[in-house]
């Protein structure tokens, strides 16, 4: 029975891993997922969905307006910085004018420096 239990869980922990190898902290790094906007106030923030978990992107003004009715899967590149703890109450933050969302548990957020539908 172990056999078949093990088996998920190697699956699950690849997926992790390797989401999580493509970004190291002050590197250049490149992910594809399902962006998903949110418009709550205070203010706007966006996450990338990653399947097995998300990570903030840090958008500008003018990347938030360009890419606001966007949808659906994207390649989001840029720098991988890392992730700052909040506490509990706090839901959106910013960082050098950019807002970031809490939603999200990643060891890094992503600075964004280009957006494109996949």
């Amino acid at each position: 029975m172990l056999p078949y239990l093990l088996i998920p869980s190697l699956a699950l922990m690849a997926n992790t891993t390797s989401a999580n190898s493509e970004c190291s902290i002050g590197n250049k790094c490149t992910l594809v997922g399902d962006i998903q906007i949110y418009s709550t106030p205070p203010t706007t923030t966006v996450i990338l969905d990653l399947g097995e978990h998300c990570v903030s992107l840090a958008l500008s003004e003018e990347q938030l307006e360009e890419f606001k009715e966007i949808k659906g899967k994207v390649k989001v590149s840029g720098k991988a910085l890392q992730n700052y703890s909040a506490p509990p109450e706090v839901i959106t933050f910013k960082i050098e004018g950019r807002n970031l969302s809490t939603m999200c548990s990643s060891y890094y957020i992503l600075w964004v420096s280009s957006i494109e539908k996949d």
